[in-house]
């Protein structure tokens, strides 16, 4: 286009059923336009996720893990989809005080303790703090300030309520990514290139993989939409 002002570029015909469509509608031989629509496939399998920030991460901050598990996951044609963000780390409440330290007992043991089960259920819950209402298959991810014992991150949660909590000064860029694979039905992988690597830190390969078998649980998971 040789338009070079906001008025050029508006007066364009953007009517895709217009016989002038393309055109410059005021000066019709000033300038020339190729105009190009792109449309996207949706991909195999979508995966939707709330989050609640009751602290701020600090080694990442939530967008940038957010960006990293959207862009990986999306390599292996998985969407992820925030449907709602909910920051609560200046709200003064009996809640976000009381769930800023949680006991998590062993993260990857399965079962949640009685602390994870109350957060999870607060964290769904209507008429309170954590206003939002996930869908039973939607996953909720919470930032707290501290897991005790300290772990990055905990995906221990009760039955119909699959989400995980992450550790606000200790979870990484790749953390997000990492507990949402937990969640999917993903268990740790021997392979220092794998997302699933049992330390974060340590994986050797930027972006992180995931294998066939990996991508195929996932899209059997109860949670992808299909």
């Amino acid at each position: 286009s040789t338009a070079f002002e906001p008025a050029d570029l508006a007066a364009i015909d953007r009517n895709k059923t217009s016989v002038t469509f393309g055109n410059h509608l005021n000066e019709k031989v000033r300038h020339c336009y190729q105009v190009y629509y792109l449309q996207t496939l949706p991909l195999a399998a979508t995966i939707q996720i709330h989050a609640k920030l009751l602290d701020l991460p600090s080694r990442a901050t939530f967008d940038q893990m957010l960006h990293n598990t959207m862009a990986l996951y999306a390599l292996h044609d998985i969407e992820i989809i925030e449907a709602s963000r909910e920051d609560f780390t200046t709200l003064d409440s009996a809640d976000s005080s009381r769930f800023q330290t949680l006991f998590v007992g062993e993260a990857h043991a399965g079962e949640p303790t009685a602390d994870l089960s109350e957060f999870h259920e607060t964290l769904r819950s209507r008429g309170r703090d954590f206003g939002a209402d996930p869908a039973p298959t939607d996953i909720v991810i919470a930032f707290v300030r501290t897991l005790v014992p300290a772990n990055r991150g905990c995906h221990n949660h009760p039955l119909e309520m699959p989400g995980a909590v992450l550790s606000a000064s200790l979870a990484g860029e790749w953390t997000l990514a990492h507990e949402i694979g937990h969640v999917l039905g993903l268990e740790h992988a021997l392979d220092t290139d794998n997302l699933m690597f049992a330390s974060t830190t340590a994986i050797t390969a930027l972006p992180p993989g995931l294998t066939d078998d990996n991508i195929a649980t996932i899209i059997a998971s109860p949670l992808a939409k299909v």
